[in-house]
């Protein structure tokens, strides 16, 4: 089901958590927030539609950030993002 992604060692365990915190902080946080957030929603909802409304609502609101840009030109590049975190 995707719920498990890796398993670690727990003598690595500590040090794969704190591997993943910092990818995570160094991506793209405004975005997740929204993520998190539509997936809150749609867990309780049970029309596509809306839900579909409320992504293109969330994707025109984060548009304008600078991660946004940054991922955009990253992709361009075919090389990583650089975000700023905001």
């Amino acid at each position: 089901m995707g719920l498990v992604t890796a398993v670690h060692p727990t003598e690595r365990f500590d040090a794969e958590v704190l591997a993943l915190a910092k990818r995570l902080a160094a991506g793209p946080t405004s975005a997740y927030g929204v993520a998190k957030s539509l997936i809150r929603q749609a867990a309780g909802g049970d029309r596509l539609d809306g839900h579909l409304d409320q992504e293109l609502e969330s994707l025109v609101r984060i548009a304008d950030e600078p991660d946004f840009a940054a991922g955009l030109e990253g992709f361009l590049a075919k090389r990583p993002a650089r975000f700023a975190g905001r």
